[in-house]
């Protein structure tokens, strides 16, 4: 609760918990993240300048990991070690967009607890809308993801994929992806700021989760590995969207849509968390 007098601002905390009357948080909410809009684009600005500012390749370093692990599975692929079967597109398209498409998901993944643990010291001793973090975040972790889909053009041409206006449609299938990941990142982040345990293990995870996920091959007919692909929340994300990303027809499945809803409801549930933690968080962290 905020009272203004002679223009200042005070926070008045309460023990009685916020869910108890949810159109007030929404409302506190809406708010909140309006106010920290400005905050957050330039923080994102700050932060990309940054990242970047003192290496020789600059922005080509979100290229290069998709590039080369694409040529690893490609050569793989050709000297007979791998066998993927058939593929709706010439392979080294198929594994190259799937590369792209499961780094965009892991950025959104790896985005929220990063940029945030990174303003620990600015959290502890300065008020601010922490929402803009969230938002800093976000951008960051889009940014990322679509900045190498630029690649794609050329090597659609070179192996004569025509490029149509599906490929529009497969950037907002993309932005779904960076945003299931972002929302368990962000449900993630109070107790990764408070334990690195957390965002320590997430790169072990998402190893094994690649390999989990249909990146660089087609999702098994049958046996435990069409099983566990099925059931990956990733796929039928990363599967619609290298669809339309090749030019090739598409229908969301009811996969696709139980996730879509389970990634509303988890971009909902982390929000909320993220308001009522962050507070508790910091507290724990000025100590």
């Amino acid at each position: 609760m905020e009272n203004k007098d002679n223009n200042l601002s005070v926070t008045v905390y309460s023990p009685e918990s916020r869910l108890r009357n949810p159109l007030v948080l929404m409302s506190e909410l809406f708010k909140e993240y309006s106010q920290g809009l400005g905050l957050g684009w330039h923080l994102f600005v700050r932060n990309m300048k940054a990242m970047y500012r003192q290496t020789f390749l600059g922005y080509l370093w979100v290229l290069i990991p998709p590039v080369l692990t694409t040529l690893i599975w490609v050569f793989l692929s050709k000297s007979d070690i791998l066998h993927v079967g058939k593929t709706s597109v010439p392979y080294p398209v198929y594994v190259l967009v799937g590369n792209l498409l499961w780094q965009a998901f892991v950025f959104g993944l790896q985005t929220p607890i990063r940029t945030i643990a990174k303003e620990k010291m600015l959290l502890t001793k300065i008020c601010f809308p922490h929402q803009s973090l969230v938002i800093a975040g976000a951008l960051e972790a889009c940014f990322n993801a679509f900045i190498p889909i630029l690649i794609l053009m050329p090597v659609l041409l070179f192996f004569k994929i025509p490029v149509s206006v599906l490929m529009l449609y497969g950037l907002v299938s993309v932005f779904l992806l960076v945003m299931l990941g972002y929302a368990i990142g962000l449900f993630l982040t109070p107790i990764g700021l408070l334990y690195q345990d957390v965002g320590n293990g997430i790169p072990i995870v998402t190893r094994f989760w690649f390999f989990l996920t249909p990146v660089v091959y087609p999702i098994p007919s049958s046996g435990l590995a069409g099983v566990v692909a099925k059931f990956n929340p990733v796929t039928p994300f990363l599967n619609f969207s290298r669809d339309l990303m090749t030019s090739q027809a598409a229908i969301p499945s009811a996969e696709f849509v139980v996730v879509l809803i389970g990634m509303i409801v988890l971009m909902f549930i982390s929000v909320v968390l993220y308001k009522i933690a962050m507070p508790i968080v910091i507290e724990r962290m000025s100590s």
